[in-house]
């Protein structure tokens, strides 16, 4: 992946900024609280929402603004180029799409995840390898590895995606104690039931002997039943006599009531035939006057719907007549408009003339001035050209002097720093000097230590001999040792030799105390051989730019000459020069001034005229269409004249046709009475008939009732006597009451025996339930150990796991930092990476054997941290980028210019890399220098 360009609007103190990426190593320098780190802040932020460092997005948005943009283009590894986008603040939204505009994808996850697989970061926390491999915050190159036990443990699982088995280790560890669990459920419900079953015994012998007495006491309740069945079937005849005999009486009396009923009503259907015989001798005297009324209402009906007729009529002659008043009167208003439009039309006609003189003198002077105008403007096109020359030769002019009093400043400075180059070659070859007087030291302490070594091994030796010989018998030969016998001291030899050895020790201790910080002296003198030199290199570049610079100068120098030597004072030329057009454009200007006068009042005139001749049109249009009107007009006129002939004198008819009605009114009251009469009778004279068969079917229906009643009374007189039966019902009664209760008892006897049954029943039901139940819990716990045993196995399996593929990463890792730290300090030693120690640094060396990353010197701590960054970020990314946040912070000079060192070899072989820094150590090394 490349990173070309990165364009933020309104993010944190950039308001509108935009830096361009290249090749190799981009270095952004700048003074604290520019803005260097916001831009790389922002990277992370649009291509894999990384928190901001305030962890409040809100926070980034410049203020006085509601929303920040972050844009940033791309080319991913399949080689084609990308935009992602992110806006901040209001409704934040992130975009990816390809440089043509295709969108690829608006959606917050997927678009990390795209840009990951295009960045060719591997593993699914895309977010944490950007932010702590990929990426170096301040104080984080070695600060990682100092961290906690735990935080490194957390960090590199993360990255590592190896959490999860740690994640499936605690749950598989809590499946483990909730199988435990439910195991001791199971169990302890299976010793509660097992208790429980044991107070069930006997239960199955006492409902055998309770089901042998239920049988016995039904026996003799089925005779009981059948004897009750016997005297109910008795009392039912008895009870079906007696009914029998009372619905008999009860018919009579029902039946003696109806013969009443039927003999009103035929006295009543007596007295409505007398009544209707009367109705209709009324009818027949009435008829005639009855007659009469209707004939004359009908002639009145008739009369009243012709009078409606003729108003309705007179009511259509009115509105013609009303129709023709109103279309003289618009006749006489049309022909009044067209006389006065005919007029109207003459006047401007006359009008029009005289405009069409004015506008031919206006088009005969605007040609004159619009010659003259053309004049004016090929002049003024020529000074402008001249001046446009003058103007490039002026601002030239202008540039180089500048240019030369700029580069003037720079070479007074050449001496300065020549001066100080000579101050650094003198220093340089001091530190050198000193450098091989160290070196003999360091030396000579070498040779000191190999001194001790020596004389100690002596001094042991010595202990072992004098150990052999203290009884003077050589161990070998098994006689008096001849040598120490020759030797004055005897066995005080070896102690006399043993103290004189210790003596030089102490005295070689001495001198070698007084070279104790000698590698530390190298160690600074090398540093500051290298700042010098860089120094020396710098200001060698710097002196080499302003001989370049003397050299631009000359040419400048020959450049200005010459533009003097063409135009003189060009100053003075140019005023001239802008004089003459000056003059020119206001006569121009002029010119157009009247021109366009003229042109405005020959276009007034055109419109004038034309909107006069639009007006004689419309007017002329009126005038035919006026006249169409007012034909129109007199054509109907004629016509509703015509129409109103044939209403002729409809008034008189009305009056005469209401005359009329009004005498027969006055006839048809005299026959009102007859009307009323014969309406009123006529309905029950027409019912005689009706009323005589009504009468006769119910004097039928009577004499059939009397025989009705006849049978009821001879079936009444068939049975016994009412009494009789009564008492023989009472004595029945009272016997089967005895055997009901007799019944009854032995019921309450056979329910209570049922019910110790039904007990019985559901205590041994409850006693297989529960023998289930157990069964059913044993085989729970059975299934929950083979649980328990299986999820054991598989948790400790995970945590192999776990571990392995940690210890398989980071030995990969640790072979890569070591390759990387031996080209980056030509030491043979190896860097070991220990996932098993919760992520431990170790640097380990065949004579000064392990040490921990903590206790190693800072020079040490620093190149063996980026030995294993770019490690991990080749290991677990094909991105090829790398972006370091402020390296130096915190660092001593020593460990500035080292990691400066160390950087430059390691990162040659990455495509693009990143470093943010006020400090200018890493100059010389970068391909492109950004100044913020």
């Amino acid at each position: 992946m490349k990173i070309n360009r990165i364009q933020l609007k309104n993010y944190r103190n950039h308001r509108e900024k935009i830096v361009e990426f290249r090749e190799g190593i981009n270095l952004l320098l700048g003074k604290n609280g520019t803005g260097k780190s916001s831009i790389f802040e922002a990277l992370g932020i649009a291509m894999f929402d990384i928190e901001p460092r305030d962890k409040s997005l809100k926070n980034a948005v410049n203020k006085g603004a509601k929303t920040a943009t972050i844009t940033v283009e791309f080319i991913g590894n399949d080689d084609n180029e990308y935009i992602v986008e992110r806006k901040i603040g209001g409704q934040s939204k992130v975009i990816l799409k390809e440089k043509n505009g295709t969108v690829l994808s608006e959606r917050k996850d997927d678009v990390i995840r795209k840009i990951g697989v295009l960045a060719g970061i591997k593993g699914k926390n895309i977010k944490e390898i950007f932010r702590n491999v990929i990426s170096a915050n301040q104080n984080d190159i070695i600060g990682v590895f100092n961290e906690t036990p735990s935080s490194r443990k957390e960090l590199f699982n993360k990255i590592f995606d190896t959490e999860v088995y740690e994640q499936l280790y605690s749950i598989l560890q809590l499946s483990e104690k909730k199988y435990n669990e439910q195991i001791l459920s199971f169990e302890s419900k299976v010793e509660i039931l097992e208790k429980q079953i044991e107070e069930y015994a006997g239960k199955d012998l006492e409902l055998e002997k309770v089901k042998k007495e239920i049988e016995n006491l039904e026996n003799e309740l089925s005779k009981l039943k059948e004897k009750a069945a016997r005297y109910d079937e008795k009392k039912k005849s008895l009870e079906e006599k007696i009914n029998r005999l009372k619905e008999y009486e009860h018919k009579l009396d029902s039946l003696k009531l109806k013969e009443e009923v039927l003999q009103e009503k035929i006295l009543k259907l007596e007295k409505d035939i007398d009544q209707s015989l009367k109705a209709k001798e009324i009818v027949m005297k009435s008829e005639e006057g009855y007659r009469k009324y209707k004939e004359l209402e009908y002639e009145i009906e008739n009369n009243s719907q012709k009078e409606k007729e003729l108003i309705l009529r007179e009511k259509k002659k009115r509105e013609i007549q009303e129709k023709i008043k109103r279309l003289e009167s618009s006749e006489e208003l049309l022909s009044e408009k067209l006389k006065t439009a005919e007029k109207r039309v003459g006047e401007e006609k006359e009008i029009i003339n005289n405009k069409k003189d004015e506008l031919e003198k206006l088009n005969e002077i605007y040609q004159k001035i619009n010659v003259e105008l053309v004049e004016t403007e090929k002049q003024l096109k020529e000074q402008m050209n001249i001046k446009e020359k003058i103007d490039n030769e002026y601002d030239s002019y202008n540039i180089l002097l500048e240019k030369r009093k700029n580069n003037l400043e720079i070479i007074t400075e050449k001496e300065k720093k020549l001066q100080k180059l000579e101050e650094l070659k003198v220093k340089l070859l001091e530190y050198e000097k000193n450098k091989e007087y160290l070196t003999n030291k360091l030396k000579e302490k070498e040779e000191l230590k190999n001194k001790i070594r020596e004389i100690q091994i002596k001094i042991e030796n010595l202990k072992n001999s004098k150990e052999e010989l203290k009884d003077g018998i050589c161990p070998i030969l098994n006689e008096k040792c001849l040598n120490l016998e020759q030797k004055k001291e005897g066995n005080n030899y070896f102690d006399v030799e043993i103290e004189r050895l210790n003596k030089t020790v102490n005295e070689y201790v001495k001198q070698l105390e007084l070279h104790k910080n000698i590698e530390n002296e190298i160690a600074e003198n090398d540093g500051n051989v290298i700042e010098i030199k860089s120094n020396i290199s710098a200001i060698k570049k710097e002196i080499e730019n302003i001989e370049n610079i003397e050299l631009e100068n000359k040419t400048i120098e020959n450049q200005i000459n010459e533009i003097k030597e063409k135009y003189g004072d060009i100053r003075e030329k140019r005023g001239k020069i802008t004089a003459e057009i000056n003059e020119i454009s206001a006569k121009n200007a002029e010119l157009k001034n009247e021109l366009n006068n003229i042109f405005k009042n020959i276009k007034k005139y055109r419109n004038e005229i034309n909107e006069k001749q639009n007006f004689i049109l419309e007017i002329t249009r009126k005038t035919e269409e006026y006249k169409s009107k007012i034909l129109n007009i007199k054509s109907k006129r004629i016509s509703l004249i015509e129409e109103l002939k044939a209403y002729g004198d409809i008034e008189i008819e009305i009056e005469e046709i209401r005359e009329i009605i009004e005498r027969l009114k006055t006839e048809r009251k005299r026959y009102k009475i007859d009307y009323d009469n014969y309406l009123k009778n006529k309905e029950l004279s027409n019912k005689i008939e009706e009323l005589k068969v009504a009468k006769q079917i119910e004097e039928e229906n009577l004499e059939n009732l009397k025989n009705t009643i006849q049978e009821v009374k001879e079936k009444i007189l068939s049975f016994e006597k009412d009494e009789k039966l009564e008492a023989e019902l009472k004595e029945l009664n009272q016997k089967i009451k005895i055997l009901y209760t007799d019944i009854s008892e032995m019921n309450k006897i056979l329910g209570g025996k049922r019910n110790e049954r039904e007990n019985l029943i559901n205590i041994l039901n409850e006693l297989n339930k529960k023998e289930k139940e157990r069964k059913e819990y044993i085989d729970k716990v059975q299934y929950f150990k083979k649980k328990l045993k299986l999820t054991k196995e598989f948790r400790e399996n995970i945590k192999a796991m776990g571990k392995y593929v940690s210890e398989r990463v980071t030995n990969i890792i640790s072979t890569y930092a070591t390759n990387n730290y031996r080209e980056i300090t030509g030491k043979n030693e190896v860097i070991i990476w220990d996932s098993s120690r919760d992520y431990l640094v170790i640097l380990r060396d065949e004579i000064k054997g392990d040490r921990d990353f903590s206790i190693l010197s800072g020079g040490e701590q620093v190149s063996v941290a980026i030995s294993i960054r770019i490690a991990l970020a080749t290991f677990l990314s094909n991105a090829n980028f790398y972006i370091l946040d402020e390296p130096t912070s915190n660092l001593d000079e020593e460990r500035k210019n080292l990691l400066a060192e160390n950087l430059k070899k390691m990162l040659k072989n990455i495509e693009q890399a990143f470093i943010v820094t006020h400090d200018g150590t890493f100059s010389e090394m970068a391909e492109n220098i950004i100044n913020l």
